[in-house]
């Protein structure tokens, strides 16, 4: 479950499995510890789709995650805000070899 109070999107909603689409992380230590922690916990998203660029510190989260525990998000920045616009909660998203995004 989110319980990031002030994401009235996304929380208290069980994140697990899904694809996330959002605009940017904040640069927080705190962000790759979550990630990291929620990989070692089994409760990832599936992916992580961010319209800018993802910061140095979640991004560090997630290689941890990755590397020590063998858990990978799928992870893809820099997708633009018209990408973020476009996609809508509950559309397929199909994610390919080398990033490519097809929203259905």
């Amino acid at each position: 479950m989110c319980s990031d109070q002030n994401n009235k999107d996304l929380y208290k909603k069980n994140l697990t499995g899904k694809i996330l689409c959002l605009p940017q992380t904040i640069g927080s230590t705190t962000g790759g510890l979550a990630l990291q922690t929620a990989a070692q916990m089994g409760i990832t998203p599936k992916a992580l789709l961010f319209s800018k660029h993802i910061d140095s510190l979640a991004a560090s989260g997630i290689i941890l995650a990755d590397i020590w525990l063998k858990k990978r998000i799928v992870t893809i920045d820099q997708l633009t805000d018209e990408f973020l616009q476009a996609v809508q909660e509950g559309q397929w998203i199909e994610i390919q070899e080398g990033g490519t995004v097809i929203v259905k």
